[in-house]
């Protein structure tokens, strides 16, 4: 602490143990996913999930060897899952 400055602190943020599990989650999904994607027989790959979550998932996927295309909702989807389907076709289209 520095008084003369007002409060400081040199320690580094810490991350906390439920984002610590949240990124070692997406980790573990990033390489099932990169293992299944290597084995043939899949294409494509369509993730949904938050943006923090999704931001987490294109690193892991990078580092695994996945080639990861942005094709991306503008908006939150709330929608029916026949809506859902159709924007799914037109994110795939646009890739």
């Amino acid at each position: 602490m520095h008084d003369r400055l007002g409060p400081a602190s040199h320690t580094p943020a810490e991350i906390t143990p439920a984002e610590r599990r949240e990124a070692d989650f997406l980790e573990l999904v990033a390489e099932r996913s990169a293992r299944l994607l290597r084995g043939g027989g899949h294409r494509d790959l369509v993730l949904m999930a938050a943006p923090r979550a999704l931001g987490l998932l294109r690193q892991s996927l990078g580092r695994a060897g996945v080639r990861v295309a942005l094709a991306e909702a503008r908006d939150r989807l709330v929608e029916s899952p026949e809506i859902l389907r159709e924007r799914l076709r037109d994110l795939r289209r646009d890739a």
